[in-house]
């Protein structure tokens, strides 16, 4: 006769902050050990699954059958399932079974098809568009991204692919393309417009990456981009040559986050390097880097350090474009070009309501920065802001919010958009 007598991993824990806790997960395994022994594993049982393959679970388990439960490190497990973003609760329990022990998981899926309507207005123009993002292609885990935005004077469209574990191994892959029709504003932190041009886009990108440890990935990269300026644009002003470009370089990742049920913490950053040449016979370099490291205070509050950078001499048509993000929230967003700046940030952040299907926080901040460009050779801008984050418990798409921010360079303000994503 087999006999089976069931261990839960949750008792007494109705908080997923507690569940999710190091402390909690170690204490409760530990506890069943000494209660039975330090038994074999029989099985790792998955329960609750309908859409996501069950291979991609096991493989975060750390163990296999006839390993003895000690060398089950539950917090990992449950760190690493909480990082694929498709699950809304995970519960673990030990099953007893004569002289095994099952490990049971049951797991909530997110809805990982997601709709997302655009919508963006200001005093000079109105966009909306609609973009489909599938985190859980074909139970996988991988994810198809893609949309289009229409607006008086501008149209995109972008289409892409991310796997982050090819057939199961330490490659990855990510490929998009996009297209743009968009008249171009470049213009000073004060929205003096020093150029403005009607280009035409389109950019293909492939990169190839391997996993050396579970934190730190590398990365090939290469693509293609075009840029057809119209001459003939009746608002033309200085406007730049027509140039395509084929880009190549490798960037390197560090994710080091741990979770909870919503204020994760921990070290990531990012560098890349890219080198660009032109169909004029120019090169072009870039470096940057990012750098964001939070801790949380207390079981509710999370403070972050953040830091960006970039150092290179691309043309304006292909630099990156400062404003609405973090670091630049005090700047407008989306019409300051730069290949030059560095700027750091503190954000303070706390969980404000905790709701059935989610959570809201507010944000504190203080950035402060310097950028370049063609027009001008040193910019500084500083200041305050503040913003709310939406986190949705059952749908798999990063916090949103918006953020409020004042120049005090400029003594503007300005608003944006706010995306918070554990990856």
């Amino acid at each position: 006769m087999i006999h089976t007598e069931s261990y839960s991993a949750d008792t007494g824990a109705e908080d997923l902050d507690i569940t999710y806790s190091r402390e909690y997960l170690i204490s409760s395994r530990d506890d069943f050990i000494e209660m039975h022994g330090d038994l074999p594993i029989k099985e790792i049982k998955i329960d609750g699954i309908k859409k996501t393959n069950r291979s991609i679970i096991l493989k975060e388990a750390g163990v296999s059958e006839g390993d003895r439960l000690s060398a089950f490190d539950p917090y990992r497990y449950v760190n690493r399932l909480n990082k694929k973003n498709l699950f809304s609760e995970i519960r673990i329990s030990y099953i007893k079974e004569d002289d095994f022990v099952i490990i049971n998981t049951f797991l909530k899926e997110k809805w990982t098809l997601i709709p997302l309507p655009i919508f963006y207005s200001t005093k000079d123009t109105t966009m909306y568009g609609i973009y489909m993002l599938e985190t859980n292609f074909l139970g996988y885990g991988k994810t198809l991204v893609g949309g289009v935005t229409l607006s008086k004077d501008s149209k995109s469209m972008m289409l892409g692919y991310m796997d982050s574990s090819i057939f199961d191994t330490r490659l990855a892959a990510n490929m998009f393309f996009i297209y743009r029709d968009a008249v171009v504003e470049n213009c000073t932190m004060d929205r003096l417009i020093f150029s403005e041009y009607k280009v035409r886009q389109k950019m293909v990108s492939a990169d190839i990456g391997w996993s050396f440890t579970e934190g730190i990935k590398g990365f090939l990269s290469g693509g293609y981009i075009m840029c057809d300026v119209d001459q003939g644009y009746k608002d033309t002003l200085n406007p730049p040559e027509s140039e395509d470009f084929y880009r190549y370089g490798a960037y390197l990742s560090f994710n080091f986050l741990e979770y909870s049920e919503y204020l994760f913490s921990g070290f990531r950053s990012m560098i890349r390097f890219y080198n660009f040449t032109s169909s004029n016979n120019n090169n072009y370099r870039v470096i940057h880097y990012d750098i964001d490291y939070s801790h949380k205070i207390f079981r509710n509050h999370k403070i972050t350090l953040f830091s960006s950078g970039s150092k290179g001499n691309r043309p304006m048509l292909i630099q990156d474009r400062l404003g609405g993000k973090n670091g630049t929230r005090t700047l407008p967003a989306g019409i300051i070009p730069s290949d030059n700046y560095i700027n750091y940030s503190i954000i303070y952040e706390y969980l404000l309501f905790k709701l059935k299907y989610g959570a809201i926080t507010t944000l504190l901040l203080w950035e402060q920065g310097v950028y370049s460009n063609d027009y001008s050779t040193h910019n500084t801008y500083y200041g305050p802001g503040a913003g709310l984050l939406f986190y949705l418990k059952r749908i798999a798409f990063p916090a949103v919010g918006f953020n409020y921010a004042v120049n005090l360079k400029t003594k503007e303000r300005e608003t944006s958009a706010s995306v918070s994503t554990k990856f």
